[in-house]
């Protein structure tokens, strides 16, 4: 079997996960992210459970303890990602994802392609049927420009 090693002094981590920063599933994709820069994607997953509780900082480690059956350390890599998924990442209030999507304008001097962004990035929970033709609307509803208001009222 191959052996995983690498020089994490050339590619730490950046921060620790801050929940009134970052999303859940933010922050691991980062994680995941740093093993792969680091060639740690194919290490076992004990490897990454050690890494992962090396970063994380005491809060973190705390909840994990807390939250995980048995002993933090023997839990599985997929267990721990889990445990902490239910609790940091839980998916937003149906209503209240799509109250935040219907109530997003256009602010004073957003470009269209950042308003475009934050509708997606909105429309992730929302579980639209037709997501393109929501934000399309959306688009239409809550544009400040009444040029492109105009030409897409008129497809």
């Amino acid at each position: 079997m191959a052996q995983h090693t690498a020089n994490l002094n050339h590619h730490p981590m950046a921060v620790p996960y801050d929940p009134a920063k970052e999303k859940w599933a933010s922050y691991m994709g980062h994680f995941n992210l740093h093993l792969e820069v680091n060639g740690l994607s194919a290490a076992p997953d004990s490897q990454k459970r050690a890494l992962f509780l090396t970063y994380c900082d005491v809060k973190i480690h705390e909840m994990a303890d807390a939250l995980v059956a048995g002993d933090l350390h023997a839990a599985s890599w997929d267990n721990l990602q889990q445990v902490l998924r239910n609790h940091y990442g839980p998916s937003p209030f149906y209503l209240v994802s799509c109250y935040d999507f219907y109530t997003q304008s256009q602010k004073e001097g957003e470009t269209i392609n950042t308003f475009v962004a934050d509708l997606r990035r909105l429309a992730k929970t929302c579980q639209f049927p037709d997501t393109e033709g929501m934000i399309r609307d959306q688009i239409i509803l809550g544009t400040k420009d009444p040029a492109l208001q105009k030409k897409l009222l008129v497809r």
